[in-house]
């Protein structure tokens, strides 16, 4: 069992950290006062659990923070801190696979994503980075699977349709990226750029 008292503490850290990127940022205030009323009204477990969660916001959150300054190496502590103290955190468990891969970590992402795909199946975040850490070590077969199918769950994700469509160029499926390309095209419009970023594709 937690120390309530070292937990208050550690809490009152996580707040300093999650209060600029919450919204809105009563949410905290009421769920931090539900957890120290259910301290008083003796029931440590539930307040403890509250706590808990309360932490893990936070620490995903510093690992955010972290990510956005560029800083992968250090978002990995504080995102794997948040999955520590709630192992089924998708958000946290999603950034720190893209922390991981921003470090050329793609085995360590991929041993968190596997189990995570498991439980998970439906969720396109996590096939979209699997398949891309196995883009990345040159399994394309797994790489289409996995962009196949979040691409399914998620079908107007330019960045996923983008990545399947250089794994089908891997594969020699010219025909199937060129549609990709086609499609984006219309959505997006026949925009210089998006011309530039399709024919550094083919190079």
């Amino acid at each position: 069992r937690f120390k309530l008292t070292m937990f208050l503490h550690a809490v009152f850290l996580a707040l300093l950290v999650w209060l600029p990127f919450q919204s809105p940022q009563e949410r905290f205030r009421q769920r931090f006062e539900s957890a120290e009323a259910q301290r008083r009204a003796g029931n440590v477990d539930k307040a403890e659990s509250e706590y808990v969660s309360l932490l893990a916001d936070g620490y995903h959150n510093l690992g955010r923070v972290y990510a956005a300054q560029g800083n992968h190496r250090e978002a990995a502590r504080p995102l794997e801190a948040a999955l520590k103290h709630r192992p089924d955190f998708p958000e946290a468990l999603v950034d720190l696979s893209i922390a991981l891969f921003n470090t050329g970590s793609f085995k360590e992402a991929l041993v968190l994503l596997d189990p995570a795909v498991a439980l998970h199946p439906e969720n396109a975040a996590f096939h979209h980075m699997r398949g891309k850490c196995h883009f990345m070590l040159n399994e394309f077969e797994k790489a289409i699977a996995d962009l196949e199918t979040a691409a399914r769950l998620t079908p107007h994700d330019h960045d996923v349709a983008y990545t399947l469509a250089l794994a089908y160029l891997k594969r020699g499926k010219k025909p199937a990226a060129l549609e990709i390309f086609n499609r984006m095209i219309v959505q997006l419009g026949n925009r210089p750029q998006l011309r530039i970023v399709i024919g550094r594709a083919y190079r």
